[in-house]
């Protein structure tokens, strides 16, 4: 879909668009298991990105980072989720699709994911709570994403704290109350709660 939304653009357009093509393609393969096929994704990006745009290097660190964790390889991962923060904010009316692909990206919390990897609940739970909050220092302008709330739920339960787990647990049915009734991270925060 992200492809065919720059069919016919030429330029720096088109390119942009096959370097997020490749992102998401990417990020869809990881998520379905199939590690090759987002490595193909990921030379095919090489080829067309501009490592001198911050959007363009942030997107390509993000899936080296995906790539990395998906594999295990935790120092790699940790870099890339690292180098894939911009310099500084972007939010450019003039580009907004651009801004909100790179605010909202999927890999924001990578940096949290590879702290879980390495049984740090405790540095994932202030990563996760340091992404719902908004500030001056932030590099990234994302929408609050709920689904961290539950996460933050997730760990603090895996840690043993009940009573705190429970309290993130309601605090996202609150956030979600308006929701599609079947959504599994629903049911999942209900039968904890």
């Amino acid at each position: 879909a992200a492809n065919t939304l720059f069919e016919g653009h030429t330029g720096d357009l088109y390119r942009i668009g096959r370097v997020i093509g490749h992102l998401l393609s990417g990020l869809a393969h990881i998520q379905a298991g199939r590690v090759t096929d987002a490595v193909k994704d990921f030379q095919e990006q090489e080829r067309v990105y501009k490592a001198a745009l911050d959007v363009e290097r942030s997107w390509r660190r993000s899936l080296e980072g995906e790539i990395a964790l998906a594999r295990g390889e935790l120092a790699q991962a940790a870099s890339a989720f690292s180098g894939s923060e911009p310099s500084t904010r972007i939010l450019d009316p003039a580009i907004i699709m651009t801004s909100v692909l790179l605010n909202a990206l999927p890999s924001r919390d990578g940096l949290a994911r590879v702290a879980i990897a390495r049984g740090d609940l405790d540095g994932a739970i202030r990563i996760y709570r340091d992404l719902l909050v908004y500030g001056s220092d932030k590099k990234f302008i994302a929408p609050f994403d709920p689904r961290y709330v539950l996460q933050i739920a997730r760990l603090l339960e895996k840690k043993g704290d009940h009573k705190a787990a429970l309290d993130e647990y309601q605090r996202f049915l609150a956030f979600w109350k308006g929701a599609d009734n079947d959504l599994p991270e629903l049911a999942e925060a209900r039968r904890a709660v």
